[in-house]
């Protein structure tokens, strides 16, 4: 995803961050919509899961659903919990955040979080009580 410039501010609570049409336009239209044309059956079979986050629920995006005929699985309202990614991007934030503890051994670069993410790094999950490497 590219960030927004500041010439597409919206309003002054605008922080530039992902909003409906550019979800629609970078997102959903290129990638999305093509994915579900190119599954072998039809598209009212077909079931999407996202939450109820703004960009996903603007006018553009729900045309899009509308018109593309898939079904958008119900999902209630604050709930990370149902949605993995969020239990996974957690996990990593404390095991970077463990890593990267003392000041003097912060990374600076995308790559040097990578190249510290490798490499004997264990994310303890509370749930299964296991980890992952």
């Amino acid at each position: 995803m590219r960030k927004r410039g500041e010439e597409e501010r919206t309003g002054p609570r605008d922080r530039l961050g992902l909003n409906s049409h550019q979800y629609a336009t970078e997102i959903h239209q290129p990638y999305l919509i093509p994915f579900i044309e190119g599954l072998d059956r039809p598209s009212n079979d077909i079931y999407f899961a996202a939450d109820n986050a703004p960009w996903h629920a603007g006018v553009e995006n729900r045309n899009l659903q509308a018109d593309c005929g898939y079904q958008k699985l119900p999902w209630p309202p604050n709930s990370p919990d149902l949605n993995p990614i969020e239990n996974t991007w957690a996990l990593l934030k404390r095991a970077l955040r463990k890593r990267f503890s003392r000041l003097e051994r912060r990374p600076h670069s995308a790559a040097e979080i990578i190249s510290g993410s490798k490499g004997g790094m264990r994310f303890n999950s509370p749930r299964e009580g296991g980890w992952v490497d």
